[in-house]
């Protein structure tokens, strides 16, 4: 910088540098432009007016101060500019860099049960709880990205969607270890997937349904194969099925699991939940859906329509994939056991849906079940028959 006087015994070369932008450089960036033009073309304010999303999103951030409003509102704009995919594909990966990094830390999350801890199941109970709270508040910098860009997203972003699922499944790969451990590494998919789905049928967006759920891969030993194959709900806690009741009665009545709890579930005196890391999810992501939902009754019905669809998918992908699918397909969640006596259950709604219009149902025209109605008709036959057998188990 030259060496220009300003007054007040500094210099122009005195400045080295000036953070214009914030912690949201896109959004500061379109708001600088945007006066720009005012300042110097104003005539073309008349003819091209600032697109509402982002004067809504300009409007928002001034209201707000945290950096995650200020994200928010970033993705929102990224979302609907047209030239914003490069710098939306760099956000992506700026969310999720410290989360794989701590995903792999075998400090935060080893694949051996730490020497320190006593045999006991309590202390067994409590340490796989805490491992679950770790990973809920290690992913949730990610649920709004994942949230808007199921909501929002366009077809031209779906790629980034996959992406992103791929990046999280590459974390899983642990083959050495305790493995109710490595079993849970899969957790992380399993409510990318709830809050993808959630947010994809909320706004009708099947197409980033399929990118989220449907598309993305995983490298095994016998190549690559669908993530939906490997991580399931029931899969990710198959070695430790009883804890985690202890860990949804608990957040229900507000306390820590105690001895008390956990022995309670171990002989039986407290009854344990049919479904209980989808009765976990189903608390846990219910903030991040408070302003897509009227009421409780409508976040149930979402809840287990999004499930529905993620059974459906691991169904189809199943079929299209007999020789590799050794593992539970599906996580049949509280949808199950909330409508063991209705007539009308929401995988048979779903189907009735779907049968109204085979050809022309949404998720077909937008790619799921690979566009075609022969496989979602025989997801729904698949579906709707291992729900009812589950349901028949539970009672």
């Amino acid at each position: 910088m030259p060496d220009y006087n300003l007054g007040a015994g500094r210099t122009l070369n005195s400045i080295h540098r000036t953070d214009l932008f914030g912690p949201s450089e896109t959004l500061q960036t379109v708001r600088l432009a945007e006066a720009v033009k005012r300042i110097v073309s104003p005539e073309l304010l008349t003819e091209r007016p600032i697109e509402p999303v982002i004067a809504a999103g300009m409007a928002e951030a001034r209201k707000a101060d945290s950096p995650r409003a200020s994200q928010v509102q970033e993705i929102k704009a990224l979302l609907r500019d047209p030239n914003g995919d490069i710098l939306l594909d760099d956000l992506t990966k700026e969310v999720l860099k410290p989360i794989r990094a701590a995903l792999n830390d075998p400090e935060k999350f080893p694949t051996s049960l730490p020497s320190t801890l006593d045999g006991t199941k309590p202390a067994l109970a409590r340490y796989f709880i805490n491992q679950i709270h770790e990973y809920d508040k290690t992913l949730e910098p990610a649920f709004q990205l994942i949230q808007l860009g199921a909501m929002y997203g366009l077809r031209r972003h779906e790629a980034i969607w996959t992406r992103l699922v791929q990046d999280l499944a590459a974390t899983t790969q642990q083959y050495s270890g305790n493995t109710a451990l490595l079993a849970l590494r899969g957790y992380p998919l399993v409510v990318s997937a709830h809050i993808a789905s959630m947010a994809a049928v909320a706004r009708g967006n099947y197409g980033a349904l399929k990118a989220f759920v449907a598309d993305p891969q995983t490298r095994t030993s016998n190549g690559k194969i669908p993530v939906v194959m490997t991580s399931g709900p029931r899969q990710v806690v198959s070695e430790i099925q009883w804890i985690p009741s202890a860990l949804v009665i608990a957040e229900e009545r507000g306390v820590e699991a105690d001895d008390a709890l956990i022995e309670g579930l171990l002989n039986g005196r407290i009854g344990k939940r049919y479904t209980p890391l989808s009765d976990h999810l189903y608390r846990l992501l219910m903030p991040l859906f408070e302003d897509q939902v009227g009421d409780d009754a409508e976040y149930a019905e979402l809840f287990e329509t999004a499930e529905v669809f993620m059974d459906l998918i691991a169904a189809d992908t199943a079929a299209v994939n007999p020789s590799s699918y050794r593992s539970w397909r599906g996580g049949y969640g509280r949808y199950t056991w909330k409508h063991v006596h209705s007539r009308n259950s929401p995988e048979k709604a779903l189907n009735a849906n779907f049968e109204a219009s085979p050809e022309g149902w949404s998720p077909i025209l937008d790619g799921v079940f690979g566009g075609r109605s022969e496989r979602a008709r025989a997801a729904f036959a698949d579906v709707i028959s291992t729900a009812e057998e589950v349901r028949q188990q539970q009672w």
